[in-house]
Parts: structure tokens; C-alpha cells; sequence
């Protein structure tokens, strides 16, 4: 008796896909459904219903009229064949998008992302060398990237080193040959918010510029920094690329850069409180100026003079 991934074959062996310009997904798919099919089994899952979800999102993913007949003769034969399965499959997939932690979404995301990962690293082996790289390339990296971060915490942990080592090198590789002639690299260290009032995170930045100015202003519009902050930047260091590789490595594993929502603060604030820096207090005249120096008929001191002129529209003229 065939199991389901003879099904899959033996649909893709009937319809002669090629004829329609989507041979491709016969090879991308079948992997797919493979890797899903046995982390299924090794997670105790219903291994008919994982590859099915993911056979039908590929699926989804064809398009063309010429296309659109064969997909509902192959949904069709799983209807008929796998009745059951098909309709615990439907509401796998109604869940896919909202709730990433169902165990069989794991499992399709992880399956997607292991046979994507792989395609890559035989891309990336080609390139590792090359200072500038094919855009079909990158959105290849972007892809795998996404499907990385949607992936389970046993994934993450299998694939986190080769992931940050491809995700320097693709973010190094996207500046030219010509462009890293001009570039220096520098390491910013900027106040970083969200962490209380008067307090802050001192984060540190890999920034490429022409110089250590340009480097400070465009660390300054980072995320998280406190880009209104007068004194936002701490310092400014040109470093090598080993010492920049060094350092992307290490502030990935920083869990301020992880924090994502302001539930997730509070429970890590306490392993944060012992990093954070109170705020300094400048003297006065380092301080900016808090009014407009201009004064109201009645001798009252006007903080801002434009947006108290488009209020008070009967001001003495001056």
C-alpha cells in the first residue's frame, strides 16, 4: 500500500507540470514533504496531515488557469483517498498565518526552512568569496532568513551559528567593491531607550561610513536609540572587519536586541537592571534652551512662540 509521499510522487509523475513552466516544484516539493514526513515522525505528529498542509500550500503558491486544473484534480484524489486527514489538514492551514506554536505549523516551517537552507549552502558555497553577489541570491538568503525566524526553538538552535555566519557575510557582501574602498568600519556605542525614565541601554552599533560624523548620524536613527537625545552618542571607534564580525556575532546573543514587545520587557528587566546607566545630569548652560524668550502682553513667558501664535491669534505685534 502506498504512503503518502508515493501519493505525492506518483501526482507529480501524471501531470506533466514542465508542459506549464513549474517543473521546478516537483523537486522543491517533494524535499519539502520528504523533511516534513519524518520530522512528523519524530515528533509524534500525524505525518499524513503535515505533508498534506505543506503540499497544499505549494500548491497554493502555483498560479496560471493552465495550472488551476490540475491542482483540483490532485485536491480531488487526496479528498477521495484521505478523507479524514484532508479535512484535519484544512484546519491546520486555517491556523497557519495566526498561531505559529501549533505543532504541525513546527512542523512545516521547519520543514521549509531545513530544504531551503540547503539550496542556499550550495549557493553560498559558490559565492563565500565574492565581494558582490547576484540579487537572486540575496532575495534566495532573504527567504530562508524569514523562514528561519518563523522556525521552532529546536531549529533555531541546530542552525543559529551557520545562520549568524550567512547573515553577516550577505549583509558585508551587499556593499561593492567600490563603495568598500570608500567605507570605513566603526563601532558607535549610542544610548538606547525603553528601559525606564532617565535610564539607558548603552548598545553598540557595526556602522559603515565615510567617516566617524557620518558614522554618529546614522547610528543616531538606529532603531531603539534615542535619536532626540542631544547626547544620544556615547562614542566612536574605526575597527577592522574581524573585530566587526566579532562583534555582530556578540550582539546577537544580547537580549535587550531580542525584546519585541512590552511584555517581554517586563520579564527581562531584572536580568537588564544591573547594564542599564541613569541618565547624566548636564549643567545648565549645556542644557537647551526651554523658551522662546518672548513674553505675553501680561509679562508671561512664552515657551514656544510659533505654536502659541496659531492659538492666540490677537498677539500685540512686537
Amino acid at each position: 500500500m502506498n504512503n503518502i509521499l508515493d501519493d505525492v510522487k506518483e501526482c507529480f509523475s501524471k501531470i506533466d507540470f514542465k508542459a506549464n513552466n513549474f517543473g521546478f516544484y516537483k523537486t522543491y516539493t517533494i524535499n519539502i514533504c520528504k523533511t516534513a514526513y519524518d520530522l512528523a515522525i519524530d515528533r509524534a505528529l500525524n505525518e499524513n496531515v503535515s505533508v498534506l498542509a505543506v503540499f497544499y500550500l505549494i500548491l497554493d503558491e502555483i498560479g496560471g488557469s493552465n495550472a488551476q486544473m490540475y491542482k483540483n484534480e490532485i485536491k480531488n484524489y487526496f479528498k477521495r483517498n484521505y478523507k479524514d486527514d484532508v479535512e484535519k489538514t484544512l484546519k491546520v492551514l486555517a491556523d497557519y498565518k495566526e498561531n505559529l506554536k501549533i505543532p504541525e505549523v513546527q512542523c512545516i516551517n521547519d520543514a521549509k526552512f531545513i530544504v531551503s537552507f540547503e539550496n542556499l549552502k550550495k549557493v553560498y558555497i559558490k559565492y563565500v568569496n565574492e565581494t558582490i553577489i547576484p540579487g537572486d541570491v540575496k532575495t534566495k538568503f532573504s527567504i530562508t532568513k524569514t523562514l528561519y525566524f518563523k522556525s521552532s526553538f529546536e531549529i533555531k538552535q541546530k542552525y543559529h551559528s551557520q545562520m549568524m555566519s550567512m547573515l553577516y557575510y550577505f549583509k558585508r557582501a551587499i556593499i561593492t567593491k567600490q563603495e568598500t574602498e570608500k567605507l570605513k568600519t566603526y563601532k558607535v556605542i549610542a544610548k538606547c531607550g525603553h528601559v525606564g525614565q532617565n535610564k539607558y541601554y548603552p548598545g553598540y552599533f557595526v556602522v559603515k561610513a565615510n567617516n566617524a560624523a557620518d558614522a554618529a548620524n546614522k547610528a543616531r536613527y538606529f532603531p531603539r536609540v534615542k535619536h532626540d537625545n542631544k547626547y544620544a552618542i556615547l562614542s566612536v571607534e574605526e575597527i577592522d572587519e574581524k573585530m566587526a564580525r566579532k562583534l555582530f556575532i556578540k550582539k546577537e546573543k544580547e537580549i535587550y536586541f531580542h525584546i519585541k514587545t512590552n511584555k517581554e520587557r517586563k520579564l527581562t528587566m531584572p536580568l537588564l537592571e544591573r547594564l542599564l546607566i541613569e541618565e547624566e545630569k548636564y549643567p545648565y548652560e549645556l542644557r537647551e534652551k526651554t523658551n522662546s524668550g518672548r513674553k505675553t502682553s501680561k509679562g508671561i513667558k512664552i515657551r514656544n512662540y510659533k505654536k502659541y501664535s496659531k492659538y492666540n491669534l490677537n498677539l500685540e505685534k512686537e
